[in-house]
């Protein structure tokens, strides 16, 4: 089993945060094992406090632009020395750094979306109705797939933090009757 994880989710909100529940429950589980977390740098705060997870922003707008940026962002993640790379996004831009690292040699496990399941689901004849997987045991598949035995809990646990002070003026109410625009003047 790989000591050492590339674990790519560069956006959506949501699915970032959820990642980061899996990955505190798997480092739980393999407290040995060094998570190296690719995803937008507005959303680390999502794993401070998690053991073993050290955050590697990903600037796709800019330094991670395109394939050039894509080659330069493999080539720093590279420095980490990884075993393997679990893509938990599987779009174009993780799936051309898949191949950039499986072209090294690295052994890279990508998410099952559940396309199919889900198009058969919301088709309009012939349904197929069954429950779908939960989107965060897709995820712990993946780690499943490079050789770990990792049960989630599925239980919510509360982990109330302050909101980071660079990220307060998202927040702000103004007294300003167009208030809404430019709301967050931090990139997301």
């Amino acid at each position: 089993m790989p000591q050492r994880i590339i674990v790519t989710r560069f956006s959506a909100m949501g699915d970032v945060a959820m990642v980061a529940s899996v990955l505190k429950e798997f480092c739980q589980q393999y407290p040995t094992v060094e998570i190296i977390m690719v995803s937008r740098p507005f959303f680390a705060p999502f794993f401070d406090g998690i053991k073993n997870v050290k955050f590697h922003a990903i600037e796709p707008k800019t330094t991670h632009k395109g394939l050039l940026g894509l080659i330069r962002l493999k080539n720093e993640l590279a420095k980490y020395r990884a075993e393997a790379v679990a893509d938990l996004h599987f779009n174009l831009r993780s799936r051309i750094l898949d191949v950039l690292f499986s072209l090294s040699g690295i052994k890279v496990k990508q998410l099952d979306k559940g396309r199919a399941e889900k198009k058969a689901l919301t088709r309009k004849e012939h349904k197929v109705k069954h429950p779908l997987k939960l989107t965060v045991e897709r995820y712990a598949d993946v780690f499943r797939a490079l050789g770990f035995h990792f049960e989630l809990s599925h239980k919510l646990a509360s982990n109330l933090q302050d909101v980071p002070k660079q990220h307060l003026a998202c927040l702000a109410i103004s007294n300003e009757k167009n208030w809404y625009r430019g709301f967050c003047a931090t990139p997301i």
